[in-house]
């Protein structure tokens, strides 16, 4: 019979198989979870709490330092550990980013965190907020480290030394650095706390490194569209949404979420809000896209003849 931490893992895996997770990702968390029951079993843990985790973290790090491990294998198992707390504790599961050792701050500082989150939290998506939280919380440490307990003390060329500090950590992308540390300058000018002008901050920023990746050609784009049934909805249906795809470059989550409302068809408009961003932007609808959106929707509207 399984032990209720046996029956959470089980739980967790089946849920990195609906991400999907590759077969040998999923093999290598159930690796995981052997070495965490057997784990438990020597600590006599029956069900598995945030405290355990951090205790299992400490012990795996240890093993690291030790040379017994690797470091990637570590970090492994503390993800694994900390997704079987978060389970057995109730919370619902996510793949993600998380900080697992954030540092306490101050009081005003904590409420300050309290406050820009709910803040950014109305317009930007769950993963751009978390990462936003991760660097300034990274920012505010470094003013403790400076003796800076009062925001209004913050100086522009405080905030500049940070960003020199930090950016080796972000030379392939420094707006992921900069962007998080604007948003935060600038709800504090908003708040009254400080004086700095947010939008003055790094006007010139380095550009981020851009991967070229492999798009298909007119003869692959082809291969696929020709490959969907359009003689009936559900084909006409996927084959809208490839058009969207190739055409705009629009993320699926934001593609199965277009309503009619979206499309302006007297300026050939789309419009949405991106699911991931939070950012509003406007694409051509170009013909072909067009059309096949509007074939869908007349075959939708149109009686069924069989």
């Amino acid at each position: 019979m399984q032990t209720d931490i046996e029956t959470a893992a089980e739980t967790i895996l089946d849920f990195l198989k609906r991400i999907p997770m590759s077969a040998s990702t999923v093999k290598y968390y159930r690796s995981c979870y052997r070495t965490i029951n057997t784990y438990c079993q020597c600590n006599d843990i029956n069900n598995f709490s945030d405290s355990d985790a951090e205790d299992f973290r400490k012990f795996q790090m240890n093993r690291h330092e030790k040379g017994k491990i690797s470091r990637v294998y570590a970090l492994t198992l503390r993800k694994a550990a900390a997704m079987l707390a978060d389970c057995m504790g109730g919370k619902e599961l996510a793949w993600e980013r998380r900080n697992y050792n954030p540092k306490s701050f101050c009081v005003k500082y904590e409420r300050i965190l309290v406050k820009f989150e709910d803040c950014i939290a109305s317009s930007l998506s769950p993963g751009s907020v978390r990462n936003i939280m991760i660097m300034t919380r990274q920012f505010l440490e470094h003013l403790e480290s400076v003796g800076i307990w009062d925001l209004s003390k913050v100086t522009m060329d405080e905030v500049r030394r940070f960003i020199i500090n930090a950016s080796p950590q972000h030379q392939g992308n420094m707006v992921n650095l900069t962007w998080p540390i604007k948003k935060f300058m600038l709800f504090l000018k908003n708040a009254g706390c400080t004086s700095v002008d947010a939008e003055r901050l790094i006007i010139c920023s380095s550009p981020k490194r851009l991967k070229v990746l492999p798009c298909f050609t007119e003869d692959e784009s082809g291969a696929l569209l020709s490959a969907i049934d359009t003689s009936t909805s559900l084909g006409k249906r996927d084959f809208a949404i490839m058009r969207l795809a190739l055409g705009t470059g629009l993320r699926g989550k934001d593609i199965f979420g277009l309503r009619l409302t979206d499309i302006d068809w007297r300026k050939y408009e789309i419009s949405v809000v991106q699911s991931k961003t939070g950012m509003h932007i406007v694409l051509p609808l170009l013909a072909d896209v067009g059309n096949a959106i509007a074939d869908y929707i007349l075959r939708r509207a149109l009686p069924a003849t069989q």
